[in-house]
């Protein structure tokens, strides 16, 4: 970030506007533990560095060469300085500060606060005033951050997202960005013509897959934030694509063009040591690269790859299935999206889901997707990378042969929730098997409920029986206890239930069709709906209307961002999707 400072400005000044920014905003003081998972870590007292560039004239060529020189050194993000500044001086008199910060929220909308507030101190600074007077004592810059990640602000996010599928829905072929921060026309075509193809391409491979229009495919929300950065316009591109529909399944795409090259350089490498070590490590039971992956990383270094060699690493955590690369031309385009398509996906086991990563290294573009089943996990930035990565090897490619507690010693210390048990049906709905049977344990009087799946003609059936003793199920209580915990679990509910009376002494177990009854009445009051119409309903809605409350719970679980989930797969409902997947 660069600001022009105002006239008759000391360098005393300039020091104490840049110390009372890093003792206002913790963010600014935070650094990177260095580790197989990399960790934000925020100093007592943040360090400054502050430096003098001596200019010729004022000529805007000057200033240009000077700030691209200073954004252009590397900046140690684990042991250097948080905040350097650069001070470019004509005639020994300052004029431009050029602040470059490492910390991993650093947007353009985060930079914009603290120019304006480096602005207003150094204003108060020259009037001879207190220089925090008039600053707001919330630090707008970690409110930006936490209102960025409330959930006021994904709200915000899903009706940018609601507001350009209108866009997009008047204009299928053209990308228009949502925000633009000082940036020429010219620069916002130029970037988003990138994308434009990819996105044209993916849309209209889901069109002839679902048989729908384009633009009722295509669901775009695309962030441009340009600004000036080490003299020159650079972007933050991020988009997201319900599109590319291959064989029905669903695509969220991101994109990220790093704003910071050396500090976004350092991230990756960081990345790429964690990644090794995971591959080391044997944790997963195949690993397909597409190109010699150890030679690639020796040669990412902190000046990032060769600018002319726009290589790819596709690294296939196939511990669920596989994919077979496709032998198709333009395997080495920045087109990731075209490039997707072709992949010919193959799915082993019909009762787990697929776990599969994609790496692609492009300097100064980075792009990391993370796949679970058919749904993709997208990252808010690359600490989050990192996390998502580190705790999808451990939660999914642990299977059996290495233990819990040993991948967690191997892959950083850290608490994470038991992964599902998941069973799919011929019909396609997904059964998290724990999630289900604590809805009837749960329930008052229950011994213990069990859940089991069986064939039923054409279709499979999932049938819980309940164990109880005499008189513990009740009406009364049933509908005190048993109606909540059926609407609070987002899960699929079985087809038939049986409930069981234990057997004391000689007497055997019997089935108790009152209380059977009693117990299908009362979750279809909760559900709303009847029980015998259960599985006939599921069909004839493609599974969206069970599936939906199940699916968002799961992506909430795994930090996926809250959106409406509706409004993701509307106007192609998750029934369409899943009846293409079924023919």
């Amino acid at each position: 970030m660069h600001s022009r400072v105002p006239d008759r400005t000391t360098f005393a000044d300039i020091r104490t506007a840049l110390q009372l920014l890093v003792d206002r905003h913790e963010a600014l003081r935070s650094t990177i533990e260095p580790g197989p998972l990399p960790r934000q870590r925020v100093n007592s007292s943040g360090s400054i560095v502050m430096c003098v560039r001596k200019l010729d004239s004022a000529a805007d060529e000057q200033v240009i060469d000077a700030l691209r020189e200073v954004g252009g050194q590397t900046l140690d993000a684990e042991h250097g300085p948080t905040v350097r500044a650069d001070v470019l001086t004509v005639a020994s008199i300052p004029r431009w500060v050029a602040i470059v910060v490492h910390h991993m929220f650093a947007t353009a909308r985060t930079m914009d606060v603290l120019r304006d507030e480096l602005h207003h101190v150094l204003s108060n600074l020259r009037a001879g005033t207190d220089p925090q007077e008039g600053l707001d004592p919330a630090q707008p810059l970690a409110r930006r951050i936490q209102y960025e990640r409330s959930a006021q602000g994904l709200l915000r996010a899903d009706r940018a997202i609601r507001h350009l599928s209108g866009v997009i829905a008047q204009m299928p072929n053209v990308l228009l960005p949502f925000r633009e921060h000082h940036a020429p026309e010219p620069v916002v075509r130029q970037k988003l013509r990138m994308h434009s193809t990819a996105v044209t391409h993916a849309a209209g491979i889901a069109a002839r897959r679902l048989k729908v229009p384009r633009y009722s495919v295509v669901l775009a929300a695309v962030d441009v934030v340009l600004s000036t950065y080490a003299g020159q316009d650079v972007a933050w591109t991020m988009y997201m694509d319900k599109g590319a529909v291959d064989r029905g399944r669903s695509l969220i795409d991101c994109t990220t063009q790093n704003v910071y090259a050396q500090v976004g350089s350092r991230a990756h490498q960081l990345f790429s040591q964690a990644v090794r070590r995971a591959w080391k490590q044997q944790f997963v039971g195949q690993v397909h690269c597409d190109y010699d992956y150890a030679r690639l990383l020796e040669a990412h270094s902190d000046v990032g790859l060769d600018q002319r060699a726009w290589k790819s690493v596709n690294l296939w955590f196939n511990c669920r299935g596989t994919f077979r690369p496709s032998v198709e031309p333009d395997a080495h385009r920045l087109d990731g999206l075209r490039r997707r398509s072709r992949l010919k996906w193959e799915e082993v086991s019909d009762d787990r889901p697929l776990v599969a990563v994609e790496i692609r290294f492009l300097r100064p573009e980075a792009c990391l997707d993370l796949w679970v089943g058919k749904e993709l996990i997208l990252p808010d930035d690359m600490v989050d990378v990192l996390q998502a990565i580190e705790e999808l090897l451990v939660r999914f490619a642990v299977d059996g042969e290495v233990s819990l507690a040993e991948a967690r010693k191997h892959m950083g210390a850290g608490a994470w929730p038991r992964p599902p048990e998941l069973r799919r049906l011929r019909d396609g709905r997904w059964i998290d098997v724990e999630a289900t049977r604590a809805v009837f344990q749960n329930f008052p009087g229950v011994l213990a409920a069990e859940l089991e799946v069986v064939d039923a003609g054409p279709h499979q059936e999932l049938v819980v029986t309940v164990e109880s003793t005499e008189r513990d199920i009740t009406e009364a209580r049933l509908r005190d206890h048993g109606q909540q915990k059926v609407r609070t679990h987002g899960v699929v509910l079985p087809d038939t239930y049986v409930v069981r009376r234990a057997g004391a002494g000689r007497e055997a177990a019997s089935t108790d069709e009152r209380t059977t009854r009693l117990l299908c009445a009362t979750v279809a009051e909760a559900t709303g709906r009847p029980h015998v119409d259960a599985h006939a309903s599921y069909r004839s809605q493609g599974g969206s209307a069970e599936q939906l409350p199940w699916i968002k719970m799961q992506m909430e679980s795994r930090g996926i961002r809250p959106f409406d989930h509706e409004c993701l797969l509307a106007p192609v409902s998750l029934g369409a999707v899943a009846q293409e997947l079924g023919r």
